[in-house]
């Protein structure tokens, strides 16, 4: 799951977001950080990782899993001199490569129930 939150709730003036992506085995939780976006953008929105858009499986060999970060930026062009951040991002959709990284324990898991 990714998340936006205002950097500086509850006031949401054009300033910053922060990006949280987050992890479960199920859709009710517990949730677990996977992690945490700083200032990500700094004017992301609307963050969200489309499942048709994700790899079917993860690569337990190199453990890694590729999927594509959807999402909203640069709503307001007059904050932060009207430069586009993160690079390429404007107020479009704008879709992003992304790979994530996973544990030993979990990609050993993963293939665990594969078998």
């Amino acid at each position: 799951m990714t998340i936006n939150t205002a950097s500086h709730y509850p006031t949401m003036d054009g300033g910053n977001f922060d990006t949280w992506m987050l992890e479960a085995d199920d859709v009710t939780g517990p949730w677990a950080l996977v992690t945490f976006l700083k200032n990500f953008g700094p004017q992301v929105y609307f963050a969200n990782h489309p499942s048709k858009f994700s790899a079917k499986q993860a690569n337990t060999i190199a453990k890694t899993f590729d999927a594509f970060l959807l999402y909203s930026a640069n709503y307001d062009p007059g904050v932060y001199g009207g430069g586009n951040g993160p690079p390429n991002s404007a107020y479009h959709m704008n879709l992003q490569q992304a790979r994530f990284g996973l544990s030993s324990a979990f990609a050993a898991r993963l293939e665990a129930e594969k078998n």
